[in-house]
């Protein structure tokens, strides 16, 4: 993991940032002492398998089912639990039935876009590149049944709404289609089906995609440190929830089943999809 930077961090909120600020403004200083203990802890990259017909042979295609495990909170840490959902959804499916291998891949670090090669010693896929071979498809989840949050005066307060999330797939009108047509079936609130790789109207990018599968994009691919394979992916936003409510209250268990439900239907499509026909057209105007 990476080492400790000798850069003690301080976060103030609202109120008490803005006396801090005044202070300053004023002329006046501070003494900070950062008073911290440091654990040592083992963590783990968890790896499994739900096979289809082919496993264990050279024919074996395989789907990596992929999420983030640090978070700091049972909302931000949950796309293993979405995971398990499709995977518990295809399991009473025979094995000579389904197509393809489910590969599950839960890793206990945090991902940042373009930034993943200063550690290449702890990717899985690094110290294993010969796992890289059979995948042919990605589908990542993170941030599943998050509920919104807004300030009244100094207190978190819910807001009502789930917290807005994205629903990312490549440019392909076989997967842009198919998003579209999960999120109208199970009706999961505030998601916008998003395509990276097509500009908006104006020609300037509507959306980047984040989380734990943006190895999987063209233009990373392009650089040379990404796959160009058909995916999507999903993500609630991170709202101001998790400042104060980082347990099971401020998950919304029917907002996650929908969430769920919906991956499992594109699980499926990336099960059985043509895989030539599903490729990206890469980026185009999003007008044509």
């Amino acid at each position: 993991m990476p080492a400790r930077y000798d850069v003690p961090t301080l976060t103030l909120g609202r109120v008490q940032g803005a006396k801090v600020i005044a202070d300053a403004q004023a002329g006046k200083t501070a003494t900070l002492r950062l008073e911290a203990r440091t654990d040592m802890a083992e963590a783990y990259q968890l790896i499994g398998y739900l096979p289809g017909r082919n496993y264990g042979t050279d024919q074996d295609e395989q789907i990596l089912m992929i999420t983030h495990t640090d978070g700091p909170s049972i909302t931000q840490d949950n796309g293993a639990l979405g995971i398990l959902a499709a995977v518990r959804y295809f399991s009473n499916i025979p094995q000579q039935d389904r197509p393809r291998t489910l590969a599950l891949y839960l890793d206990c670090r945090h991902y940042i876009t373009g930034m993943e090669r200063a550690f290449p010693d702890v990717i899985w896929f690094e110290r294993h590149p010969e796992m890289k071979d059979p995948v042919v498809a990605i589908m990542h989840m993170e941030h599943l049944g998050e509920l919104e949050y807004k300030e009244v005066g100094e207190r978190n307060v819910p807001t009502g709404l789930a917290e807005h999330a994205v629903l990312w797939t490549r440019n392909n009108p076989i997967l842009i289609d198919a998003a579209i047509e999960a999120v109208k079936t199970h009706q999961p609130r505030r998601v916008t089906v998003s395509v990276p790789e097509r500009p908006g109207v104006n020609g300037d990018r509507q959306e980047g995609w984040w989380g734990v599968a943006s190895f999987g994009q063209g233009e990373l691919y392009r650089q040379g440190g990404g796959w160009d394979l058909p995916m999507f992916g999903f993500g609630g936003w991170l709202g101001n929830y998790w400042n104060t409510r980082t347990g099971i209250e401020a998950w919304d268990k029917d907002l996650f089943v929908a969430q769920a439900k919906t991956m499992t239907q594109l699980t499926g499509v990336l099960m059985s999809v043509d895989l030539e026909q599903a490729q990206s057209k890469g980026v185009t105007d999003s007008r044509e």
